[in-house]
C-alpha cells in the first residue's frame, strides 16, 4: 500500500524525535531505546484528555501536584488555512509507527505497524523520522538513514534504501536523535534539506546519497532563566544546550520557522547525566542554518519560549522531560514523551500539547505501555501560527 496514496501526499507527520543523550546507566530519566532497554512496543491506546490527568509523569513527565485547570488550556490549536490534503501526524517508538489525526478532539493514536528494518536482522532502534513536503517518510537509526520508507498494510518497509552515516571524526556525536527536513532557504539552497541534531546540540546536513555530514548550526548556551520566571541551575548557565529532544522545521509560507526540545546539563557530552529533568521549548531561526567547513558555526536559537511545564508548576517535579518527538501544527507543538519505567512499572509513552509561545503544556493521554516514544515527524508544509516575538 503506497504511502502517498493512503496517507495523502500532503500529510503531516509528527517529527523527530528520539530524545538525545548518550546511553547511560545512571539514575536520570533518560533511557535510550537504542540500548534495548525499552522492551517490546506497547499497543496503542485510545485514552483522551479525560482520565489522563491522573497519570503521574515523574521522570519524563509530571509528578507532584499540578495546579492546572484543564479548562484553561485549549489542546486543539487555533486554525489556519491548510494546504490541500488530509493532515496526519506521525510518531513512533523503538520499532513501530503510529498516526494521529490532529483534528480529532481526543487525539486518538492508531498503530500502523512494525518497521521491517528494525529488530533481529536490522538496526536496534529507529531514533527519529522526518517527512518531506510530498509526504515521504525518512528514518534514522544510530548508524544509518532509511530513505525508502513505504507503508505496506501493517508493515513499514524500510530495509531498502539504507545509507550508512559517515561518522568521520565525530564518532558517537554522529548519532542523530532529532531529524527534520528544512525548507528551502538562501543558505541551504532551493530544495529541502535533511537536517539531523545530535546530543551535544549541533545540527548537520545529512547527505542522502553519501551519508556525509556538514555542520550547519548549534543551539548555543543555556541562559540564566527562560524569561518566564524559571531559573536554570547556576552550574548549567553558560554551558551548551543539549538536545533532549527533537527538532521540527516548517515552511510557513516562505518564512521558515523551527522548534526544538532541549535540556540544560552540566556537560552535554555526558547527557543525560547531571541534566535537568524538564525540557525547554526553543524557537529556531531556520534561515540562519548555513553549511560550514571552517570558521564559526551559526547560533540558530531565535528565542527561549519557556520550560515545558503545566499551568501553575514552578518546579522540576511537575514538569515534562524526555520529549523525544515533536511536531508543530498551528499554534501547538505536540510532544511525545518517553516515560521511564520504575521497578515493576514498565516504560510508557505520553502525548502532550505545548503552547508554542509560552511552553505551557498539558498531558493529553498515555497511549503506549511497555515502551515510550522515540520520535515523531511532520512535513515542512504543516500549517503553523508563529509565536509573537520575544
Amino acid at each position: 500500500m503506497n504511502h502517498r496514496l493512503n496517507l495523502i501526499s500532503l500529510s503531516f507527520g509528527l517529527l523527530s524525535i528520539l530524545g538525545c543523550g548518550t546511553e547511560s546507566k545512571d539514575s536520570t530519566p533518560y533511557v535510550s531505546p537504542d540500548s534495548g532497554a525499552a522492551g517490546a512496543a506497547g499497543a496503542a491506546g485510545t485514552a483522551g484528555a479525560s482520565g489522563a490527568q491522573d497519570a503521574a509523569i515523574d521522570q519524563g513527565g509530571s509528578g507532584g501536584k499540578e495546579e492546572e485547570d484543564a479548562t484553561n488550556f485549549d489542546v486543539n490549536p487555533q486554525d489556519v488555512t491548510e494546504p490541500e490534503g488530509e493532515t496526519i501526524l506521525y510518531a513512533h517508538d523503538r520499532d513501530r509507527l503510529y498516526t494521529i489525526d490532529p483534528k480529532d478532539p481526543q487525539l486518538t493514536m492508531t498503530e500502523v505497524g512494525l518497521f521491517d528494518c528494525i529488530g533481529e536482522f536490522g538496526e536496534p532502534s529507529m531514533t527519529d523520522i522526518a517527512v518531506d513536503k510530498e509526504g515521504k517518510l525518512v528514518g534514522v537509526s544510530s548508524k544509518a538513514l532509511f530513505l525508502d520508507m513505504q507503508i505496506d498494510g501493517n508493515v513499514v518497509r524500510c530495509s531498502s534504501g539504507k545509507v550508512p552515516i559517515v561518522e568521520g571524526a565525530l564518532g558517537n556525536n554522529a548519532r542523530f536523535y532529532g531529524l527534520t527536513f528544512a525548507p528551502p532557504t538562501t543558505n541551504l539552497g532551493g530544495e529541502e534539506t535533511l537536517i539531523g541534531a545530535n546530543t551535544i546540540g549541533e545540527l548537520y546536513i545529512i547527505n542522502r546519497k553519501t551519508g556525509e555530514l556538514t555542520i550547519v548550526g548549534k543551539f548555543g548556551d543555556v541562559p540564566a532563566n527562560d524569561g518566564r520566571g524559571h531559573d536554570y541551575p547556576k552550574e548549567h548557565v553558560g554551558k551548551r544546550w543539549a538536545l533532549s529532544g527533537d527538532i521540527v522545521f516548517l515552511e510557513n509560507k516562505g518564512s521558515p520557522i523551527g522548534f526544538a526540545t532541549l535540556r540544560d546539563c552540566l556537560d552535554p557530552a555526558e547527557a543525560p547525566k547531571n541534566c535537568s529533568t524538564v525540557d525547554t521549548l526553543v524557537e529556531i531561526d531556520v534561515n540562519k542554518l548555513k553549511p560550514v567547513t571552517s570558521g564559526a558555526v551559526p547560533l540558530v536559537t531565535k528565542s527561549i519560549r519557556g520550560q515545558i511545564l503545566p499551568t501553575g508548576c514552578k518546579v522540576e517535579s511537575c514538569g515534562f522531560g524526555n520529549i523525544y518527538g515533536v511536531a508543530a501544527f498551528n499554534d501547538r507543538v505536540y510532544g511525545f514523551v518517553y516515560k521511564r519505567g520504575e521497578g515493576s512499572t514498565p516504560p510508557s509513552g505520553m502525548l502532550i500539547a505545548i503552547n508554542n509561545d509560552t511552553g505551557v503544556a498539558q498531558l493529553i493521554s498515555s497511549p503506549l505501555t511497555g515502551d515510550g516514544f522515540a520520535g515523531a515527524g511532520v512535513t515542512t508544509l504543516a500549517p503553523v501560527i508563529p509565536p509573537p516575538p520575544k
